[in-house]
């Protein structure tokens, strides 16, 4: 998945919820755990990830929930939070 983000007011949304520790579906203000969703939230979206027939199908549900900003790219969480990992807090 390379480069795959939400934009606009939807990426402001995802931001604001992951600074604010809260997970990315609306209406859940359970803390994240795994790419911006809460436990059972994630599991819910890994096991429709994994019902998906092929890996191509695989590929392009999670492009659309990233796009739709119901789920972060692998490792954004982190970068979010603290963007330049050398900056002294």
């Amino acid at each position: 998945m390379a480069n795959i983000e939400a934009s606009g007011r939807t990426a402001e949304r995802v931001r604001a919820r992951v600074l604010a520790g809260e997970c990315l579906v609306d209406g859940c203000a359970d803390e994240p755990t795994r790419r911006g969703l809460c436990t059972n939230h994630y599991h819910r979206f890994r096991a429709t990830l994994l019902s998906k027939g092929s890996a191509k199908a695989r590929a392009e549900f999670e492009a659309e929930t990233i796009r739709a900003g119901l789920v972060l790219p692998v490792g954004q969480v982190r970068e979010l939070r603290n963007p330049n990992p050398f900056e002294v807090r």
